[in-house]
């Protein structure tokens, strides 16, 4: 019987996980209905609607003059993160993933490889170009600011995320229906995919036309005709050479998409500003590059490091000293930095509830540099002697940080540390007005050592993680999980990362 419901729901993972999320849903909003206080004003309202409200009206928090009608009274609402929507964000993107991988890849024996992460790339580009719109006030009501249309409300994170997630599977699904049907003739795989680019199209020409008041900017009608006619063509030409893939149909019907958002874009740096006062008056065009060369310049560094370091005897003296130590050594200095960091952090404040129990604890000016400097030594010790006795047992192990996957990885989540570091700080000078931070932890980070330890602990985590993922490569379909944990991973620093990006170079 359990191996018959387990069959079951790994046949039917997809729409499980779909359905796990829509009853969560209803059991929140029955909860809101029998205990509103608990549910709607401390949960709904504070962690996740109304930051999104207060996002899209363009305010701080609901207590700004344009806000304070907004949601139940007493209850303040920020635009960003609390650590609970952190936690329920979490929770949905985990279950989202497993219905993706179980539901998808693994039934369709669907490859996460170079040529879908290619088919990706115009919904990889959707979100933060759609972030970076919704910040110059394009899904606001004409002559407002800020009223916001219900486009607003999807086109803010984490929202966003979710909304091109389901579009994803959806052209996932189309994708997979015409690859199993390419004997039918590259004529009706094409017109299987004409019908979903025209009902798009079709609802774009309805929102230009009789709800434009609904918006400051569109791209223009013919622009998008356009691009729905390009995708089209595109999918033709490569259907008639027989290469009617899932991943075509899934980059054909991102690509209007990707190309009415960058269109937009493109309109604002060139000097159509819509928006005087979404506008701080300049564009920060050399701060932008400023990132992306800093990005850039980081993950060629760790490429060609881990190539050096794999092609010297440097490597070889490591591992024999590292295996010279007792492993249980090496256990007891990981978790020894991991509580004096720990203590540094709580004593710090990262998490205000529980700051308030240290209150009595004398000297914190000097025991908190302490603990974290400590802390941090033994972590680099106990990191040095871990790599070095893997590096003993797989003498290949580094050159995994030389792929070109890897260095993208590197690459999205320096963009995305390096570009809140010069945004929120101005290292440099650029004359940025000050942004604030959305996220508990990264605000802790920016406090210290001028706001750089953000972008180096990016640096490390991500370094780590991808070491722990390559770690448990081993059978194909590991190799397509990890290749699946990367993809999402580079989305979840591409995505801000791009957005801080595309803010700074439009100026919003």
């Amino acid at each position: 019987m359990a191996e018959t419901v387990r069959a079951w729901v790994e046949r039917n993972a997809l729409w499980v996980s779909l359905g796990a999320l829509a009853l969560a849903a209803g059991l929140v909003a029955v909860g809101t209905q029998v205990a509103p206080e608990r549910f709607y004003d401390h949960f709904v309202w504070e962690d996740l609607y109304g930051p999104l409200v207060v996002d899209a009206h363009q305010c701080r928090t609901s207590d700004d003059p344009a806000c304070q009608s907004l949601g139940p009274p007493g209850v303040p609402a920020k635009d960003g993160y609390t650590i609970t929507a952190e936690l329920t964000y979490g929770v949905v993107l985990a279950t989202l993933l497993y219905g993706i991988y179980v539901g998808l890849f693994r039934r369709f024996q669907i490859k996460a490889d170079g040529a879908f992460v290619a088919a990706l790339l115009p919904w990889i580009l959707l979100g933060p170009t759609g972030r970076a719109l919704e910040d110059a006030d394009v899904f606001c009501r004409a002559g407002t600011h800020c009223d916001p249309n219900v486009f607003a409300y999807l086109f803010i994170s984490p929202v966003i995320y979710v909304m091109i997630a389901l579009l994803v599977i959806a052209s996932m699904l189309v994708g997979v229906w015409v690859e199993r049907r390419r004997e039918r003739g590259w004529r009706a795989l094409s017109a299987l995919l004409a019908a979903p680019l025209l009902v798009g199209f079709a609802l774009f020409a309805y929102l230009s036309l009789a709800r434009a008041g609904d918006f400051t900017a569109l791209p223009p009608l013919w622009f998008m005709a356009l691009a729905v006619a390009g995708a089209w063509a595109l999918f033709v030409w490569r259907a008639r050479l027989g290469a009617a893939t899932m991943n075509l149909a899934v980059f054909t019907l991102g690509l209007p998409f990707a190309a009415g958002t960058l269109w937009l874009v493109v309109r604002w740096l060139v000097g159509g500003v819509w928006s005087d006062a979404a506008w701080n008056g300049r564009l920060y065009l050399l701060a932008a590059v400023f990132v992306l060369l800093a990005a850039g310049v980081t993950a060629l560094a760790v490429m060609a490091l881990a190539r050096l370091l794999s092609g010297t005897g440097a490597l070889a003296r490591w591992a024999g000293f590292a295996t010279r130590v007792p492993a249980a050594w090496e256990a007891r200095l990981g978790w020894a930095g991991a509580v004096l960091v720990a203590l540094a952090a709580l004593m710090a404040g990262i998490l205000p509830n529980v700051a308030p129990f240290f209150d009595g604890v004398p000297r914190q000016d000097v025991l908190i540099p302490l603990f974290a400097l400590a802390g941090a030594a033994l972590l680099v010790v106990f990191a040095a002697l871990h790599v070095g006795r893997e590096v003993g047992k797989r003498p290949r192990a580094l050159l995994g940080f030389a792929t070109g996957l890897n260095a993208s990885l590197v690459f999205a989540h320096m963009i995305d540390g390096v570009s809140t570091w010069v945004a929120l700080k101005d290292p440099l000078g650029f004359g940025i007005p000050p942004y604030s931070e959305k996220h508990p932890f990264s605000d802790f980070l920016l406090r210290y050592l001028g706001g750089f330890l953000y972008p180096l602990a990016k640096l490390l985590m991500i370094v780590v993680v991808i070491w722990l993922l390559d770690r448990e490569v081993g059978e194909d379909d590991d190799r397509n999980l990890v290749g699946l944990v990367k993809m999402a991973i580079f989305v979840l620093g591409f995505g801000p990362g791009l957005r801080d990006l595309l803010r700074l170079a439009m100026g919003v």
